[in-house]
């Protein structure tokens, strides 16, 4: 079984993380994060019983709960602007000077550099209130969608969720849990329209631009920045519309076995591999990090973080056929890069070897290989639920962090061989008769 499928990278658990044994019964424990204090008020630690004296059963528990503080953290705002703003209210409310002498001693304009690093924010507060200085810890991009879903509460729930989906996927790019509007630089925007094009096309990213574009001018019309243009205008994607209107094709079974038998660069062959036997897509392996591979009883399980959609989120089990290449990695390093490639140069370069050595046609193209392992998913008589649970596809419900840790893996797993298992059976072996 995984133990640490809902947490990000920066906080991979180790095996009994946040465990503590009580008598018999087994508790969770873990401090308060910082920027959800205001949802544990008076509270320095989370403590919960887990009522079970089953290290197994607590295991799966504590992931349920470790899901549950994943996704709030996922969705709460810079914790230092939740300070600022809570004594901006507060000294506005009492006498500046009182407050300043009971709580905020040694951070007037004439402190020290030594001592103003005691509490930058407490003196950023005093100083707004009292000086009339600028905010330094201004609107940021969660707190603004927060704002503006309040104010379109009426909207329909796909638009809702496809504006939060378009602002997670900016800050996960930027690697942030959030950041101030006004601190989001155009290159930052650039750099992310690049990497979504891996997987996108022109449509899609302009859909997302758009989006976070509403984002910045809600912020604009309440007052909360002065910038009226925001970084997110004015991109040019044109060389990317290409990409668009064209279905991908299945590769013939000459072809495929030529492109698996290629004298490629091993990285590469080792991408191409995994995505044939994964269906996952190629910037999803390219994010792939040695810690997000687990060995369990059901083999290796490999943890996609971030994705195309809602439900790119997802755990995919590495078949047999595939089972070499992670084994590989994981004995030659401990930490890096799975496959040690950046998505766009690994399209790029797997576009080129495609176009020189096996087809010009467009339509044939690295995400062919998802559509094989789809197409041979519904071939071996896999249940829906289980091929959309593995490449990351909706299932009729909103895949949440949480979700994984009930998940049943024996099962993914067997779907995933059997999956496999086709693909030899309708390209590979084929090919070779």
């Amino acid at each position: 079984m995984l133990y640490h499928v809902a947490v990000s990278r920066s906080c991979i658990m180790s095996k009994d993380q946040y465990l503590k044994k009580r008598g018999n019964i087994w508790w969770y424990r873990r401090r308060v994060p910082a920027s959800l204090q205001h949802l544990y008020p008076n509270q320095t630690d989370i403590i919960k019983s887990l009522h079970t004296d089953s290290l197994k059963l607590a295991r799966l528990r504590r992931d349920e709960i470790t899901a549950t503080i994943s996704a709030q953290l996922s969705s709460s705002y810079d914790p230092d602007r939740i300070r600022f703003k809570a004594l901006v209210d507060q000294l506005r409310k009492e006498d500046p000077e009182t407050m300043w002498e009971l709580e905020y001693q040694g951070f007037s304009n004439k402190s020290t550099e030594d001592e103003r690093e005691k509490d930058l924010v407490a003196a950023a507060a005093y100083n707004h209130v009292v000086h009339g200085q600028k905010e330094a810890y201004t609107q940021t991009l969660r707190e603004t969608l927060l704002s503006w879903k309040v104010r379109n509460n009426k909207k329909p729930a796909d638009t809702l969720n496809k504006v939060t989906q378009a602002v997670d996927s900016f800050l996960r790019h930027i690697r942030q849990n959030d950041i101030a509007l006004l601190s989001i630089h155009k290159k930052q925007v650039v750099a992310y329209v690049e990497s979504l094009s891996t997987d996108f096309s022109q449509s899609t990213i302009s859909s997302r631009l758009s989006r976070l574009r509403s984002v910045w001018k809600h912020a604009y019309q309440q007052g909360d920045i002065e910038k009226e243009r925001s970084p997110f205008h004015s991109l040019d994607l044109s060389h990317f519309s290409s990409q668009q209107g064209e279905k991908k094709q299945l590769f013939s079974a000459l072809e495929l076995q030529s492109i698996l038998n290629a004298d490629l660069q091993s990285n590469l062959h080792d991408l191409v591999r995994l995505g044939l036997y994964t269906g996952a897509r190629i910037g999803e392996l390219c994010n792939v990090q040695i810690e997000d591979i687990t060995n369990t009883e059901h083999g290796y399980l490999m943890r996609i973080i971030q994705g195309k959609t809602a439900s790119a989120s997802r755990i995919i089990p590495i078949p047999k056929q595939a089972c070499s290449i992670v084994t590989e990695r994981l004995n030659s390093r401990s930490k890096g890069s799975l496959i040690e490639l950046e998505g766009k140069d690994a399209s790029r370069t797997f576009s080129r070897f495609k176009t020189a050595h096996i087809t010009t046609d467009k339509a044939r193209t690295f995400h062919s290989l998802r559509v094989h392992y789809v197409t041979a998913a519904q071939r071996a008589g896999i249940k829906e639920f289980e091929a959309a649970s593995i490449v990351g596809h909706a299932t009729g419900s909103t895949m949440s962090f949480g979700y994984y840790a009930k998940a049943d893996y024996g099962l993914l797993a067997e779907a995933a061989q059997k999956i496999a298992d086709q693909i030899d059976i309708e390209w590979i072996k084929s090919s070779q008769q």
